[in-house]
């Protein structure tokens, strides 16, 4: 492979990606992940080149104490977060476990006064097989 005979634009990568110099290195991380790309161009507001921004360079900017710090951060939201989830599902759970009681006293009472209702039914039968007044004195006694 003679490499005097390639021209640089036969093995360039096309097409090219840029950044502005204000864009944040969280956009060219989100950029270079969403084009699957290694590289990208940093470019000025008239398009002059300025310089590459690369995965590696992006890796050298990132201070370990400064992630470190981020991270208890994060994690401390995080357990914030899980002890208020827990603590409104317990209050969820009391709050429905107050309306369960209230629905099983109404369901209490509609029974017994369903048992009330099948008495009187039952006495009203009763009264209306009696033929005379006398039956329904001694029914009743």
């Amino acid at each position: 492979m003679n490499i005097k005979q390639f021209k640089a634009s036969e093995v360039m990568s096309t097409p090219l990606q840029s950044l502005t110099p204000f864009d944040s290195l969280w956009k060219a991380h989100q950029q270079m992940q969403r084009l699957r790309v290694q590289r990208l161009v940093v470019c000025g507001s008239d398009g002059q080149l300025l310089g590459l921004v690369t995965q590696t360079s992006l890796l050298e900017n990132l201070n370990p104490v400064d992630m470190h710090g981020m991270i208890q951060i994060l994690q401390q939201e995080v357990d914030r977060l899980q002890t208020e989830k827990i603590e409104m599902l317990h209050r969820n759970n009391n709050h429905l476990e107050q309306q369960v009681e209230s629905l099983q006293e109404s369901v209490n009472r509609l029974e017994q006064h369903n048992q009330e209702m099948a008495t009187i039914n039952q006495m009203i039968d009763f009264l209306q097989a009696c033929e005379k007044i006398e039956d329904t004195k001694k029914m009743l006694a």
